[in-house]
């Protein structure tokens, strides 16, 4: 029997270390990473009258029990009010910035971790020491906040590990990780190939130490030698944290879901809520010693995935994604070319074969030039969209400090479609760098003022046939479904004139959807099936409408109109209010402007 059924959850799990990444401090809590207050009050007209939405509506979320901040009269949510509107710093270092009075708290003094029936012992349940309480007196010596965002995450992450590890704690408490191992992992059992790093690397440990030189006292300063193997354990182990519209938020070490090793043909994968991990299981997997994720993007050719292993994690993928090379070239597959024909060719010596469909023959050199010349021309587009990709998690940041925004979508999608100009010329609709240009482009389409949602509808169903050839048989994965729910959502968006395309591709992303999540528990995955089926209902009985001159209003209104009875049926579901509140939250973000799933690795797979 399986230990882990398809859809059930692996590791939920709290980070042993973590931190916002530097260059966010301005903009995102410290402790949650949600936007600060300042940051709030500048999103754009349609989060406005959707979060108005949810205020409006006081009575339907539960007060949290914990909070000091509970609205028990008028004059207390008269003062919450007002402070919402505010940034909390450190009153000490004033280098974190906080969403509110409770995070600080939370992060100056810690929490009670609690335990259930099943983990309670002998020994009392112990209050762990708030995280920024250790460091505060270290990060005061950077002099400001401006001086902490030229730091590097890594500085931030090590400081933490050696004042965690000086306090006696080297490993998860209970609560931090669910399930709880009998044995735990330790932070000293790590991995940190410290005698392998490079010379960047190296590099960047030298602009570390010297800034621990510069707040540690003498007496107290690690070691050149301790500083090196936390280094190394935390290039090896970390995850980059990622949530909503924005991609690396932040950084990670997760002890227990540490151990699970990469494979390209994953058969888990790990989403982020706030800064906690989830692993889930895509298929049945015998013991835990065979769940694998992927640690790289999973779309890039064999040599491009390999570069990345060697100079990240010192090691070769062997699975069979890596080891199959003509299962690799069917991924990459050319257009025959030969008299215009447009069959598809596996990207190796299948082109000095007859072609399928015309039959025609390459000469041998022939195909070895195009060989080569195709090859080339993939490694180049690919990196191409990776610094588009780059660009666009810049100008997400940016948004929330428009000073800071170096290219506009524009810039971007010129240079998306020039790739695909060139791209077209010689690859199938089924290979995956073209399918991958073809996504950017959709959700550069959405991120453009106005939204062009009819051409990013056809973009994005043009990467469809990429995607269905990647995973193959596999049809059933993450990837595939959220893409088919974007597409549907936005032949919704467009009206009657595509009610047949909506119904097509919403349902087989409901169905997708709710396959992944096999445990049916609730998740982010079965709550985006459930967005899925009120929308096919409404399609269904003819409840799209054609004015698309404001299309996302039809969502609003839809949304209005169904959130009360999701919050009701999930909240029966789940008996846990702040959590209701979280994902209806981000389900109204997702039903009122797109931009949750029109970001290029929203849905972190």
């Amino acid at each position: 029997m399986a230990a882990y059924a398809k859809g059930d959850l692996v590791f939920r799990s709290r980070p042993f270390v973590y931190t916002l990444k530097p260059e966010l401090l301005d903009c995102l809590c410290y402790r949650c990473l949600k936007p600060l207050p300042s940051i709030r009050g500048n999103i754009n007209e349609q989060d406005k009258e959707n979060h108005a939405i949810l205020e409006g509506e006081p009575d339907r979320w539960p007060v949290v029990a914990n909070s000091k901040r509970a609205h028990e009269n008028t004059e207390s949510a008269d003062e919450h009010l007002c402070e919402a509107n505010r940034d909390v710093p450190c009153p000490h270092c004033h280098i974190p910035l906080y969403c509110s009075p409770e995070c600080r708290e939370l992060d100056w003094f810690g929490e009670t971790p609690t335990a259930t029936d099943a983990e309670k012992t002998e020994e009392p349940l112990v209050a762990r020491t708030g995280r920024h309480r250790l460091e505060c007196s270290y990060l005061r010596r950077l002099r400001n906040r401006e001086e902490a965002r030229k730091a590097a995450c890594d500085f931030f992450l090590m400081l933490g590990v050696v004042l965690k590890l000086r306090s006696g704690q080297n490993t998860d408490v209970d609560g931090d990780c669910d399930p709880m191992p009998e044995k735990r992992r330790v932070f000293s059992s790590l991995l940190t190939h410290s005698g392998k790093m490079d010379e960047d690397r190296l590099e960047c440990l030298k602009r570390i130490t010297k800034l621990f030189v510069d707040i540690f006292p003498p007496e107290d300063l690690p070691s050149d030698a301790e500083l090196l193997e936390i280094f190394g354990a935390l290039q090896i182990n970390c995850f980059g944290i990622r949530d909503g519209a924005f991609t690396g938020i932040g950084e990670g070490l997760y002890l227990q879901p540490s151990i699970i090793d990469h494979s390209c043909q994953r058969n888990a994968v790990f989403y982020f809520d706030g800064t906690t991990i989830y692993i889930q299981a895509l298929e049945d997997i015998p013991d835990i010693s065979q769940v694998r994720i992927s640690y790289t993007e999973l779309f890039a050719p064999i040599s491009a995935r390999q570069s990345r292993f060697k100079n990240g994690y010192h090691f070769r993928c062997q699975c069979q994604l890596c080891s199959n090379t003509k299962q690799n070239a069917e991924l990459y597959p050319v257009m025959c070319n030969i008299n215009d024909c447009t069959a598809s060719i596996p990207l190796d010596d299948r082109l000095k074969e007859p072609c399928p469909h015309c039959r025609q023959v390459m000469s041998e050199e022939e195909a070895d030039d195009r060989l080569t010349s195709v090859q080339r021309m993939i490694r180049r587009y690919l990196e191409g969209l990776e610094e588009i990709d780059e660009r666009m998690e810049l100008f997400g940041r940016s948004a929330l400090n428009p000073a800071d925004i170096q290219w506009s979508v524009e810039d971007n999608l010129q240079d998306c479609r020039v790739i695909i100009r060139k791209c077209e010329k010689e690859l199938h609709t089924r290979n995956m760098l073209l399918g991958m240009a073809y996504d950017r482009e959709g959700r550069l389409l959405l991120n453009r003022k106005p939204r062009n949602y009819e051409d990013a509808f056809h973009a994005l169903k043009r990467s469809i046939p990429a995607l269905r050839n990647y995973f193959g048989e596999k049809r059933s994965d993450p990837r595939v479904a959220v893409q088919l729910m974007l597409v549907g959502m936005l032949a919704f968006l467009l009206g009657s004139k595509w009610k047949t395309d909506c119904i097509l591709f919403l349902d087989e992303a409901r169905h997708m959807l709710l396959e992944c999540d096999g445990s049916g528990e609730i998740g982010k995955k079965s709550l985006l099936a459930e967005v899925c089926s009120l929308l096919l209902k409404t399609a269904e009985s003819d409840g799209i409408s054609d004015d698309t001159s404001e299309p996302a209003k039809e969502i609003r209104n839809f949304k209005v109109l169904h959130v009360s009875k999701m919050l009701k049926n999930w909240s029966a579901c789940t008996g846990d209010a702040d959590e209701v509140k979280l994902f209806t939250e981000r389900m109204v973000l997702v039903m009122g402007d797109l931009e949750q799933i029109a970001h290029p690795r929203w849905f972190l797979l």
